[in-house]
């Protein structure tokens, strides 16, 4: 619901403007150059005319006596003439455009005319110039409010962001407009978003730019060139967002912290200090209305709501390190000093704002922000009671996002450290991940940059927004009655199922969906035939053949096995994908692993050479050993998925849960397995899900098109989970 208000608020100004420049784009000046529509549609569609249009060549034509002034500065009005000569002979219907048009086309003229452009060509320039200044002028010609005079263009009179001091970036609340308004140049509107390669946005000091990744996943990420090292070691600090305590955690964001959790175990497997820091954002209005509802006072709603974020985690073998809440008293104090520094550099201002609020967003609406430009943004709250007082007026709260998003610093300290921002950013600063959806990209990759960079502090290495979660084909809401509840999901089929069906099935940085009959069926066949059955198969015949102990160790077994090499480069794949955050294709290389070790069972069929005897049973032997060692990478490799499945295959091969806790993704090398090792007795490691006896019958008398999805149950108890071990 939205609420007009008006009153005194305190906003960030000069954090925007100036700051966010992309310099390194690709595509530009090509008629598939994804620009979004809401920026200029016409120079998206017709582009490449630029380079035959009579002004292109007329700027070009060297002036006698021209004296040669900075290009660069040069160009940069040369760009916005160019642009804006395109818009008018495109969309000659729009007077203003046509009067925007005429008006640069007689600024470039008196730049020529004044020798500020040497003689060039538009594919000449540097690559990183032209963008820039082009994307500018996008900016400028649809922000441009009122005549400025043609002396203050000169290189030396000001900067872009100072002669158009609102005009720096622009943004839309989507992530796809987002993302291409940020960078015109992303990705074509004909398909959907991020169907190019993937693309980065590099933060060097007060400069951000993009550049593209040879990547094939398909997500925004920004990352710094600053190397996050603590104490000497390698550190890896991944953060999911505070979630908003208004309601219990939804599969959302269950799924951002499965893929968190994911990641962060693969770090340690390589090895690293990983600081995993997620938690719960207690403040705003939203809260104190919701807590109300229930009957209930802020705090006590924030306790529960809050704990049964924890609990879910628990249940879906979440291994976080860290659990900041944004009423600990530490984050507070970090806040506090967070704003001082910003007010400091002179960059927080009280100003009267009247707007839309709308308090289910915490955020004001203003019909014209996106055609209008990027704005400063305000940081308090003045009929809001449940937040941080800002410092030195008790009247206001501070804004709930320069709150929250504090919470990754304020995160890094213990509770019995001194809480500053210096002792928080020893500790782990800058992140190097900070995973979110996609609704939430302008606050992380905007706002929080700007932020930072008033406060003098070091910007995460990456900000990566992933898509959303459907069901059936359909949005997900409680009035469609079709949400899908974690609690209920993780109670009926167990944390390896869910984690593993969202990551494998949901390729990372794309919308994902969810059906019933999808999800039984994937983890039917992936976990317990595949992969579950493989080791029951191996493990029985190794009990009946070899009274359950390897008869050579897996490297002699294995020696001129082509199964082997095929193993290793899969192992290969998987890392490099788990590295580039492609977590569904790093599942997929884990499958494929499982695949060969089937092919190479069935091939082999070594319950037929053990009834040969002789070398025949001495080969079928060390197949097994061969198999099991499959499994046990399988195990390794698998394990930042599904950590409870991974337990339970490496327990089943004789090792101990502290040797579990213990291993390396060196571990994924094969030789594991030794000689005179004895494996533990068979036991399914997955229960395949299926529908009871009495749904059966009753869905095979039902005609085809009148059947319903039948409930899914488990036959039997779900194996505890790795905390629980």
């Amino acid at each position: 619901m939205c609420q007009r208000r008006v009153g005194n608020t305190v906003s960030v100004s000069r954090l925007i403007s100036g700051t966010l420049r992309p310099v390194t784009l690709s595509g530009i000046f090509s008629s598939d150059s994804g620009i979004d529509q809401m920026m200029a549609g016409a120079v998206a569609r017709h582009v490449k005319s630029v380079f035959s249009s009579p002004l292109v060549k007329h700027l070009f034509t060297k002036k006698e006596n021209a004296p040669a002034v900075d290009f660069v500065d040069g160009m940069y009005y040369v760009a916005t003439a160019v642009v804006g000569y395109h818009v008018i002979q495109q969309e000659k219907q729009s007077k203003r455009l046509r009067e925007q048009g005429k008006l640069l086309e007689a600024r470039f003229d008196d730049l020529m005319a004044r020798g500020m452009i040497r003689e060039q060509t538009l594919v000449k320039i540097s690559t990183s110039k032209l963008k820039d200044i082009y994307y500018q002028g996008i900016v400028q010609i649809l922000n441009l409010k009122e005549d400025i005079p043609l002396q203050s263009l000169s290189p030396s009179s000001a900067s872009p962001a100072k002669l158009f001091p609102s005009m720096a970036a622009r943004l839309n609340t989507s992530f796809h407009n987002a993302l291409c308004l940020l960078n015109p140049f992303n990705t074509p509107l004909s398909t959907k978003p991020f169907s190019s390669s993937r693309h980065s946005f590099r933060f060097s000091k007060k400069l951000p730019y993009y550049s593209q990744s040879s990547s094939s996943n398909k997500s925004l990420y920004c990352t710094s060139s600053h190397e996050n090292d603590v104490d000497g070691a390698e550190t890896f600090v991944l953060t999911t967002p505070l979630y908003y305590v208004n309601a219990p955690p939804h599969m959302g964001s269950a799924y951002t912290t499965i893929a968190a959790d994911s990641i962060a175990r693969f770090q340690r497997l390589l090895g690293k200090k990983v600081i995993f820091i997620t938690g719960t954002d207690e403040h705003g209005e939203k809260i104190a209305t919701s807590a109300a509802a229930n009957g209930r006072n802020p705090a006590e709603h924030c306790d529960l709501i809050s704990q049964s974020y924890r609990t879910l985690w628990k249940e879906l073998d979440i291994a976080y390190d860290k659990f900041i809440r944004t009423t600990d008293p530490k984050h507070e104090a970090i806040v506090k000093e967070f704003y001082a520094r910003v007010f400091a550099n002179g960059d927080i201002y009280r100003a009267d704002y009247e707007g839309l609020y709308c308090v289910n967003c915490e955020e004001y609406k203003v019909q014209t922000w996106i055609k209008s430009g990027l704005r400063d943004f305000s940081i308090s709250r003045a009929l809001v009671d449940w937040g941080i007082p800002v410092p030195d007026d008790d009247k206001q709260t501070i804004y709930v996002w320069f709150d929250a998003l504090l919470g990754y610093i304020s995160a890094l300290t213990e509770d019995n450290e001194q809480q500053n921002l210096e002792t928080a950013i020893t500790l782990g600063w800058p992140a190097s991940l900070h995973l979110i959806g996609k609704d939430i990209l302008r606050f992380h990759a905007v706002y929080w940059p700007a932020m930072l960079m008033s406060a003098g502090l070091n910007l995460p290495k990456m900000v990566f927004g992933h898509g959303f979660l459907t069901k059936d084909g359909m949005k997900m809401g409680k009035s469609l009655g079709n949400t899908l509840e974690p609690f209920e999901l993780v109670q009926k089929f167990g944390p390896d199922a869910v984690r593993y069906f969202f990551l494998r099935e949901v390729e990372f940085g794309n919308d994902g969906d969810y059906s019933e009959d999808r999800f039984i069926k994937i983890v039917n066949a992936h976990l317990a035939n595949t992969i579950g059955n493989l080791l029951n198969r191996t493990l029985g015949l190794l009990k009946k053949n070899c009274e359950s102990t390897l008869v050579v160790d897996s490297t002699i077994a294995a020696e001129g096995i082509p199964l082997k090499d095929t193993v290793e480069k899969l192992v290969e794949k998987a890392r490099t994908n788990y590295e580039n955050l492609s977590l569904s294709t790093a599942c997929e290389a884990v499958l494929e692993i499982g695949n060969a070790g089937n092919s190479y069972m069935d091939q082999r069929a070594p319950w037929l050479l053990f009834k040969q005897g002789g070398d025949s049973a001495e080969s079928a032997a060390k197949d097994l050993v061969i198999i099991l060692e499959v499994m046990r990478i399988i195990a390794v490799a698998l394990s930042p998925i599904a950590p409870c499945l991974s337990l339970r295959i490496y327990s089943q091969l004789g090792y101990s849960l502290d040797q579990f806790n213990s291993i390396t993704w060196n571990d994924t090398k094969w030789g594991g397995l030794k000689g005179g090792e004895v494996m533990a007795q068979a036991n399914p490691v997955f229960a395949r899900i299926e529908l009871s006896v009495g749904e059966k019958d009753e869905e095979e008398k039902k005609p085809k098109d009148s059947k319903k999805k039948g409930k899914a149950k488990v036959k039997v108890e779900q194996p505890q989970t790795v905390a629980e071990a």
